[in-house]
């Protein structure tokens, strides 16, 4: 396991340089009509959401009474338990809605109760796959508060990414942190994450973290060899925690998605312009 908590220089660009757009995507919790969308609206901007690659997209856009379950938005409607208790609340802004945890070190979440073999055919074996998130951290667990946890109850995470404090998140693959990243949330405020693993990529790009749409230079890094990402029966899906060792860190989650294909800068700048403006299900 390795050691966190670096400080270094900021590598990236504040929210209100890349202006806005507004997102026209249609689609039910729980089964959206998939429509992969490369560029469209204003200036060739992406003005939707891109479907292609997609596994499971949440909205955590409940307002103030907590769900028994998150819906999925994707084409499965992969919907995830609640696990809940007073740390825990939905509620915000319209358009800038999500979960929320009061306290580090809790084990509120929303969850897959039991493995899924959708979830799990998308990581096993896999070459590509993104972590698209929109969150807040205004406070962390030092050993990990998870964002987006797929692994098991006790590990670092199969692809996983993490928050040890208000400026810094880590990266996580198969069980190793393989990349710390500066960014300080008191700076930039509510942001918008990518987390993109590319194993047929060099060496040095395989694990990349944008922020904003900026990829941020790594404070550290470890070379990742693998050729496929290989997870095991019990790797579960989970949003804010992980089950063992209470993980969950202080701030609001308001958006996840997962794909399964490694989104290029175009795509993901376009689905930043959209995100920052409203994370809530359109």
């Amino acid at each position: 396991m390795i050691a966190l908590g670096l400080v270094a220089a900021c590598t990236g660009t504040p929210a209100s340089t890349l202006g806005t757009v507004s997102s026209s995507a249609s689609g039910a919790s729980g089964g959206a009509t998939s429509s992969s969308v490369s560029s469209s609206g204003v200036g060739g901007q992406l003005a939707r959401l891109a479907d292609e690659g997609l596994v499971a997209r949440y909205y955590l856009d409940a307002d103030a009474e907590v769900p028994t379950v998150v819906l999925d938005a994707g084409p499965e409607g992969l919907d995830l338990p609640v696990a809940q208790s007073s740390n825990l609340s939905f509620g915000g802004e319209p358009g800038r809605r999500g979960m929320t945890w009061a306290e580090a070190g809790k084990m509120d979440a929303a969850r897959q109760v039991d493995p899924s073999p959708r979830i799990a055919a998308a990581y096993d074996g896999a070459e590509a796959l993104t972590h698209e998130i929109v969150v807040m951290v205004e406070a962390s667990v030092a050993a990990g508060g998870r964002i987006i946890h797929f692994g098991t109850d006790t590990g670092s995470g199969t692809f996983s990414l993490h928050t040890t404090s208000r400026s810094e998140l880590a990266i996580a693959l198969e069980d190793d942190v393989v990349g710390i990243y500066l960014w300080p949330f008191a700076t930039h405020g509510r942001s918008v994450l990518h987390a993109v693993l590319d194993l047929a990529a060099p060496e040095g790009d395989r694990v990349r973290l944008y922020a904003n749409g900026r990829r941020l230079a790594p404070l550290y890094v470890i070379p990742t060899t693998s050729m496929a990402l290989t997870s095991l029966p019990s790797d579960r899906l989970w949003l804010g925690n992980r089950e063992g060792e209470s993980r969950s860190f202080v701030g609001t989650l308001g958006y996840a998605a997962i794909y399964a294909r490694a989104l290029d800068e175009s795509t993901i700048a376009g689905h930043v312009r959209i995100l920052l403006e409203d994370d809530d299900q359109p």
